[in-house]
């Protein structure tokens, strides 16, 4: 993959993605992913193609409003594929630096621990990306 390509997708999920963690509530810990959302779905496929990892979806499925666009969504679906891709776009984040840092860490400490779920520092990152990516006015 050509450094531009590189660049070039760091500018979309950090305009128009997400870089975090979904927590799973029952268990308290969290799968660390990446997300990009766009009306053009060739856009998401060919980052799903760059990438050879991860799953597209329309997410607006059942959305009411009139002449609204599919929104289509391209998501890591495991640890291995979220570390891929977070390694190769690490260097041209600007906006989203700490999240970064965090799923970095997240995904290095779950492989390193092999998937143990009752960990500390699970929780402790799982906070601090909520803080990280909470909507509204701060």
């Amino acid at each position: 993959m050509k450094a531009t390509e590189k660049a070039y997708i760091a500018g979309l999920i950090e305009g128009e993605g997400y870089i975090g963690l979904k927590e799973e509530k029952k268990h308290y810990y969290g799968q660390p992913l990446i997300k990009l959302y766009n009306t053009n779905k060739s856009m998401v496929e060919y980052v799903k193609a760059i990438f050879n990892c991860g799953s597209i979806y329309q997410t607006n499925t059942n959305c009411k409003l009139l002449n609204a666009k599919p929104v289509y969504s391209w998501q890591t679906t495991n640890v291995n594929d979220t570390l891929k891709v977070i390694l190769a776009i690490k260097p041209y984040i600007r906006f989203k630096k700490e999240q970064t840092k965090i799923v970095l860490r997240y995904c290095r400490l779950t492989i390193r621990y092999k998937f143990q779920q009752k960990q500390k520092w699970r929780i402790k990152l799982l906070k601090r990306i909520k803080e990280l990516n909470k909507k509204g006015k701060e």
